[in-house]
């Protein structure tokens, strides 16, 4: 079976990136929180698929949902925020 921190990190990175792709160019995201609800299992030779969403793109702050199915089972599901950092308040520290 597919161990829960992988599909933890799975479900980080990939809202992370939705929340990149949201909050535009210029940007580096750190998670703040992550919640992840392991609903069924992964087995070796399924399809594990991650469909991300960024719910909420801010300024500062990125909230993200997403849905884990392992060949079209529900397995999980996550939410996650973000702090949004700029490349100009980043170099300014």
């Amino acid at each position: 079976m597919l161990h829960g921190g992988v599909l933890s990190t799975l479900c980080d990175n990939a809202m992370g990136i939705a929340c990149a792709l949201a909050v535009g160019e210029g940007t580096s995201l750190v998670t703040i929180h992550l919640s992840v609800d392991f609903l069924g299992a992964a087995r070796a030779g399924q399809w594990v698929e991650i469909a991300a969403e960024s719910t909420q793109p801010g300024r500062t702050i990125a909230f993200a949902s997403a849905e884990v199915t392992a060949d079209g089972a529900l397995a999980g599901r996550a939410t996650a925020l973000f702090r949004v950092i700029t490349r100009d308040a980043a170099s300014s520290s």
